[in-house]
């Protein structure tokens, strides 16, 4: 009896197999694995697709691979605006209480976190939370088709499929509008964010729903959730031919700008103009500020984030949940 023939051992899939399959060139796929290379999205998505059904990972993919296990990937854009980086702090040490790591995969300026896809799926984390203003369903499913549990942390999207955790953005700005009301301030302004946004549509539409309760239709522009932009819209209004009493910004961030160009102005804060935020990020209870606004729970949002991670670890097939958590008025002097 002959003795058996040993298996030969399964050959590693190289960025040349990715590139035969996909047809295209080994640099393709190259820039398809780098964050912000330029490559168009049809064949961007293509080599993914290749890759996937190869089974291939990138040298770096197969270096970090080795921390994959107990890891979780934090998915961010937006880190202009203080709520991320205060958030991402504390989830840091949520993660670090239960034994697990943070992987953090930050999008370039401008651009939403479906352009690091590639990078997210490559490291193989065990489990990705997404959080950012800028973001379309992609990355997400991407995940999801990986059986990778992902949650959406501070936003929702139509696609119910999706875990999320945010907090009541729509009852959170009708508080702020009962609080304008009040105090008997009729000549009310917004300051909205961006479109296309659910946080901010949501606290857009609960603001207006209540005022229009008492006969009231405020003037909102734009400010792009950019301190830059609202500090614009915030001049357009205080000093128009009738300027607002109540100013509502859709972040601390515009409102501080808010806030800031009303002292330029030499406004009295609150008692020409009222104006309040929403998030409660550090900065707003700084002696110097001192804003007015609503509290987002995000110390019960992350604890409610890993519960989802969790329970989609335990069963891959579960449906998806979205979980809304009151925020809180943080009076102070602004409004």
């Amino acid at each position: 009896m002959t003795d058996p023939i040993p298996s030969q051992p399964k050959a590693r899939i190289t960025a040349r197999d990715v590139a035969r399959d996909a047809g295209v060139s080994v640099a393709a796929v190259s820039r398809a694995f780098t964050p912000g290379a330029p490559i168009a999205d049809v064949t961007r998505a293509r080599i993914l697709a290749a890759a996937e059904a190869l089974g291939y990972a990138t040298p770096s993919g197969r270096a970090i691979g080795a921390l994959g296990a107990r890891t979780v990937a934090a998915v961010m854009g937006d880190m202009a605006n203080p709520f991320y980086p205060a958030a991402l702090e504390l989830l840091a040490e949520a993660l670090a209480a239960r034994g697990q790591r943070l992987l953090l995969h930050a999008a370039a300026p401008g651009r939403d976190v479906d352009s690091v896809m590639a990078q997210v799926l490559d490291h193989r984390a065990d489990a990705a939370i997404i959080a950012s203003a800028h973001l379309s369903s992609d990355l997400a499913r991407a995940c999801r088709a990986r059986r990778m549990p992902v949650v959406l942390l501070n936003r929702v999207q139509a696609d119910k499929g999706l875990n999320a955790v945010c907090c009541d953005n729509y009852g959170g700005a009708r508080v702020v509008a009962d609080r304008f009301l009040a105090q008997g301030h009729r000549r009310i302004a917004m300051i909205d964010g961006a479109p296309g946004v659910s946080t901010g549509a949501e606290r857009r539409r609960g603001f207006v729903d209540r005022l229009a309760e008492d006969g009231i239709a405020p003037t909102v522009l734009r400010g792009h959730f950019n301190h830059d932009r609202a500090m614009k819209a915030a001049e357009a209004l205080l000093t128009g031919p009738a300027p607002p009493d109540a100013i509502f910004a859709a972040n601390d961030l515009m409102a501080l700008a808010a806030l800031g160009c009303a002292r330029r102005l030499g406004l009295r804060v609150p008692d020409d103009v009222a104006i309040i935020g929403f998030d409660d990020i550090p900065m707003a209870a700084w002696h110097a500020w001192d804003l007015t606004t609503m509290r987002q729970p995000i110390r019960a949002m992350l604890a409610a984030t890993l519960d989802l991670i969790d329970a989609q670890i335990a069963d891959p097939d579960a449906p998806a949940q979205i979980r809304i958590l009151p925020a809180r008025l943080m009076v102070r002097a602004s409004g």
